[in-house]
């Protein structure tokens, strides 16, 4: 991806003051903006990025959501970095042609056949996790039952010879540190696994890209918890709700 001029890329993503948080709050400024401080981030950050640090184009996204959670001055704003980071990237888009040409699978379809062809292929993502997931949870069970057995075994071999004893002690505990050892890693895995769906869902739900900006200085960067919700969002909503 070319470097991209500093002029443009402030109007195309409409970026704050300096060192301001690039969230959104409810109202209370006049134009719903943050106004609170980000030490050492903030619009010069993401700008300075990429004039100095082309991307690859698909490492746009990931690349926008670490600016945008870097971007925002504390945890009770950090639900809105999906919702900043698709909206950038709806902008680079829309505003550097070039990017679609470069690469096909860049293309934004807004149409209600392409929005529908997205949210179908994030219901199987999510889907494909959940089956995933259902899948471990019922390996953990076996391999439970497994070192139970094994456990129950040990104690049949216990006597009255202390050198057997000293030994099933040992066995015992080798086997109880990886019964610990299992657990924690798949457990790891397992949360891992519902992260990355929480994840899923919420890109679901807030309809990843606004589709709808189109006059860049037509000022319509209300509250993003405001904005209208159309017939086709809603049903796409009440999709994602159905999952769980």
């Amino acid at each position: 991806m070319a470097a991209i001029d500093l002029p443009r890329l402030s109007r195309l993503l409409r970026l704050p003051d300096k060192n301001r948080c690039i969230g959104y709050q409810d109202k209370k400024t006049s134009d719903g903006s943050c106004i609170n401080p980000v030490e050492k981030h903030g619009a010069e950050r993401i700008i300075r990025y990429f004039l100095t640090d082309p991307l690859p184009e698909k490492q746009l996204h990931r690349v926008l959501m670490d600016i945008a959670s870097t971007s925002l001055c504390g945890d009770h704003r950090k639900d809105q970095v999906t919702y900043i980071a698709n909206r950038w990237e709806t902008r680079i888009r829309k505003g550097y042609p070039e990017l679609i040409e470069h690469d096909p699978d860049m293309r934004l379809d807004a149409s209600p056949e392409g929005v529908a062809k997205d949210l179908q292929t994030t219901i199987r993502r999510v889907n494909g996790a959940i089956a995933a997931l259902a899948e471990l949870q019922e390996d953990m069970k076996d391999v439970d039952a497994t070192l139970g057995d094994v456990q129950r075994a040990l104690n049949g071999l216990k006597g009255n010879d202390q050198s057997i004893k000293n030994n099933v002690g040992l066995l015992e505990k080798t086997v109880s540190t990886m019964k610990d050892e299992f657990r924690r890693k798949l457990g790891q895995v397992q949360k891992n696994m519902e992260e990355k769906l929480r994840d899923e869902l919420e890109a679901l739900q807030e309809n990843q890209f606004d589709v709808s900006d189109d006059d860049e200085e037509e000022d319509d960067d209300d509250d993003f918890e405001s904005r209208p919700t159309t017939k086709l969002r809603q049903t796409e909503m009440a999709t994602a709700q159905t999952l769980f």
